[in-house]
């Protein structure tokens, strides 16, 4: 995503923050978390815990980035997640490589990188952008945080920018000077 598109699409809601853009997570999540979000429960946890207010009024305010993917149906989204899913499975095997096109993508899987599979895909956000939406509300509200980052990897850039704007749409977001 270009840095001007995440210009536009970044937009400040109350409670609920969304921004859009790989730039703010390389910047702002994984240097904390990892690039899988992995120890997040626990990272917010101890921020909670040894936060301490350098002014009257402050308070703890976390930000979690998230991979979310949406697409004008349900469907489509899965097909398009394929490339990721392959990109996670070969990365798991220390084969790190491009993004595939999802026709390509699949290929045969061990038992252990199927039940990995099986894993990501359940814990997946994606869907159509409603239901994208309500897999974010419902982490954001489990994880009590103040901001998403959403980072969108396909191979496709137009369906990246694709779901960006759908997201925008869902969340009735419109674009702001930055």
């Amino acid at each position: 995503i270009t840095s001007d598109l995440a210009a536009s699409l970044a937009v400040t809601v109350v409670p609920l923050y969304v921004r859009f853009g790989e730039a703010v997570y390389k910047d702002r999540c994984e240097q904390c978390h990892g690039p899988d979000g992995q120890g997040v429960e626990e990272a917010l946890a101890l921020y909670r815990e040894r936060f301490q207010a350098r002014h009257e009024g402050a308070r703890a305010q976390a930000v979690v980035c998230v991979w979310a993917l949406a697409a004008d149906t349900e469907a489509q989204a899965w097909d398009l997640f394929e490339s990721r899913a392959r990109w996670r499975m070969d990365r798991n095997l220390g084969r790190i490589g491009p993004l595939l096109p999802a026709d390509p993508a699949p290929r045969p899987y061990s038992a252990a990188e199927q039940a990995s599979l099986d894993s990501l895909r359940a814990n997946a956000i994606v869907g159509d952008a409603q239901q994208v939406r309500t897999k974010l509300e419902a982490l954001a509200g489990r994880l009590e945080v103040d901001e998403l980052v959403i980072i969108t990897w396909t191979h496709d850039a137009s369906a990246q920018r694709r779901s960006y704007e759908l997201l925008a749409q869902a969340f009735s977001l419109s674009p702001t000077a930055s």
